[in-house]
């Protein structure tokens, strides 16, 4: 996968749990297929092939048009289909911009379906802007308006002066509040180069 700044990249750890998986974008469609019967051996239950390749290009794709460090996929059991969930994490320059300007920023992209949620909290790696809307994307063929729940934490990095952007999104609605404490959980273990510390995730009460 190609960084955008490699500095950056170096900069910061994270930890996710063992059934997620470190997206490297395929080259071809033959890698693109391999990535899907990966995730078909982890999946506790029958998954069609087919499916899964979809899932898989729909990934890709997202995270190509994205400037990404590094991404990350796991699957739902959304009552009994198989859906998506992801985490893409990226960096640009503050240029002076503080970190709530850039939440606002994020909160008013194009698709979001009503107001954004922006609060600040604190992390082990420290404050941060934690941003929750609901993202529909463009039309399907076959007509459908798929909508995401999008969660986003905005994060300085020291002495750097670029903001490291943690970006979950999934389809799966009907899991919004089993997914927010798991996406904030896996936002807690977010480690800046400093003294090492092993990273662990930490119960936390996400509610708005």
């Amino acid at each position: 996968m190609a960084l955008a700044d490699p500095a950056v990249a170096a900069s910061f750890r994270i930890a996710t749990p063992g059934n997620w998986f470190d997206i490297r974008l395929p080259q071809d469609e033959a890698a693109a297929d391999q990535l899907a019967a990966t995730l078909a051996d982890s999946w506790p239950g029958e998954a069609s092939s087919g499916e899964l390749r979809k899932i898989v290009h729909g990934l890709v794709t997202a995270a190509t048009a994205l400037d990404v460090l590094c991404a990350y996929a796991t699957l739902l059991n959304g009552h009994g289909r198989l859906l998506p969930a992801s985490l893409v994490i990226n960096a640009f320059p503050l240029r002076g911009m503080s970190l709530d300007y850039v939440a606002d920023q994020l909160a008013g992209a194009d698709g979001a379906l009503a107001p954004r949620l922006s609060r600040r909290v604190d992390l082990p790696a420290g404050r941060v802007v934690r941003v929750e809307r609901l993202r529909e994307w463009g039309a399907t063929a076959t007509g459908r308006h798929p909508v995401s729940l999008v969660v986003q934490y905005v994060a300085e990095v020291p002495g750097d002066g670029q903001a490291l952007v943690l970006t979950f999104s999934t389809p799966a609605l009907g899991m919004t509040e089993q997914l927010r404490p798991l996406f904030h959980a896996i936002a807690s273990t977010l480690r800046f180069d400093g003294p090492a510390r092993a990273p662990r995730f930490e119960p936390a009460d996400d509610r708005r």
